[in-house]
């Protein structure tokens, strides 16, 4: 055997071991696309369904001209309810500030309706409750 032939093997035993580990995963590879293309065929023709679907919707609407109309109806409604959302974030920071206010004024008259009862039975003025100041 010459000295050609020997690198000749060399470099086709080299190939082929490279080869194999490659061809070896895109078979791999080929086999989880055909598994995701199976599974996503059923998605296809319902999107498909769909599309088919607004577009005779679509066409009607052109057909008898209302579809300026429903735009301008689904326009004054996306405005109403961005109207509501600012209405809403505006409501519950009132409440959010006004909530514990309230909170507390309840709070001071139930202890205060306590001082006037616990006062009209004993004949004494009352201690004030701990962080309530008399009045001057």
């Amino acid at each position: 055997m010459e000295t050609y032939q020997a690198v000749l093997v060399a470099v086709v035993a080299l190939l082929v071991g490279a080869l194999l580990p490659v061809l070896f995963q895109l078979s791999l590879t080929l086999r989880a696309v055909r598994s995701v293309a199976e599974q996503a065929g059923p998605v296809v023709a319902s999107v498909g369904a769909t599309a088919e679907r607004l577009q005779r919707i679509t066409e009607k609407l052109e057909a008898d001209g209302r579809i300026d109309a429903t735009l301008a109806t689904i326009e004054s409604l996306s405005q109403t309810v961005a109207k509501l959302q600012e209405t809403a974030r505006l409501a519950s920071t009132v409440g959010a500030a006004v909530i514990p206010a309230v909170a507390a004024a309840v709070q001071a008259w139930q202890a205060s309706g306590e001082r006037d009862e616990q006062e009209a039975a004993s004949g004494a003025p009352a201690p004030a409750p701990v962080g309530v100041r008399e009045a001057s």
